[in-house]
């Protein structure tokens, strides 16, 4: 077994969307000079591979952040914002069965300024083989998101983008069950996505003011041609 460690260094800078700058409609107008936005990220990724663990550090110093306050009007932050981010992914498999997990943890460092998503996970679980004789491969299983209390922004409808509030959205679970399988040259495939809607958790908005995907059916196909 073996483990790998790779660091991570970035910087980069860029002007905020032009959205930030410029906007008229029938209720808001703005023109803005603004400043670029510069972020410089630096941390490191591990592979441990006997267990197929990844962790992935980084600690980004983030300035001018562009955002629209509670008031949906423009802001910069001319000072500087730290963000901790941890995503870790975890996968296991016994035999034809697999569960993959990954984490994703973010957290502000000084003041609250870009109040991002504090915690937000993804978990599938299912079976990947073939069936009938060995001849048809199937797939089979739940993709599981969850997504904390902690996102403090809400969307505006008048300006088709989401500004920040006080008031916390999430606690959203969101399950998705899907089935896949080829027969020959023809691939299907059938899900349903957040069958749990009101089952296990209130029907949460992720975002104020808009509302989350309800429960729907989906199919699809392929079908290949030879000469």
């Amino acid at each position: 077994s073996k483990m790998l460690i790779a660091s991570i260094l970035q910087s980069y800078q860029q002007m905020p969307d032009y959205f930030y700058s410029v906007f008229i409609n029938n209720t808001k107008n703005w023109n803005n000079d603004l400043k670029p936005v510069k972020v410089n990220t630096g941390g490191f990724k591990l592979i441990y591979q006997k267990t197929k663990t990844q962790l992935d550090v980084k600690l980004s110093n983030i300035n001018n952040f562009t955002y629209l306050d509670s008031n949906r009007n423009v802001q910069q932050n001319l000072s500087s914002s730290q963000l901790l981010q941890i995503n870790v992914q975890q996968n296991f498999r016994i035999n034809h069965f697999y569960f993959n997990n990954t984490l994703f943890f973010q957290k502000e460092l000084k003041d609250k300024i870009i109040n991002p998503l504090t915690l937000s996970t993804y978990h599938s679980i299912g079976w990947q083989g073939a069936v009938f004789k060995n001849k048809t491969p199937l797939k089979i299983g739940i993709d599981v998101y969850y997504y904390n209390a902690s996102m403090q922004y809400s969307f505006a409808p008048e300006l088709a983008s989401v500004y920040q509030t006080n008031t916390s959205k999430g606690n959203a679970l969101i399950s998705d069950f899907f089935l896949t399988m080829k027969i020959k040259r023809f691939r299907l495939l059938f899900k349903i996505e957040h069958f749990n809607q009101g089952l296990v958790l209130p029907q949460n908005d992720f975002w104020g003011n808009y509302a989350s995907q309800g429960r729907r059916i989906k199919f699809g196909f392929n079908w290949y041609f030879f000469d």
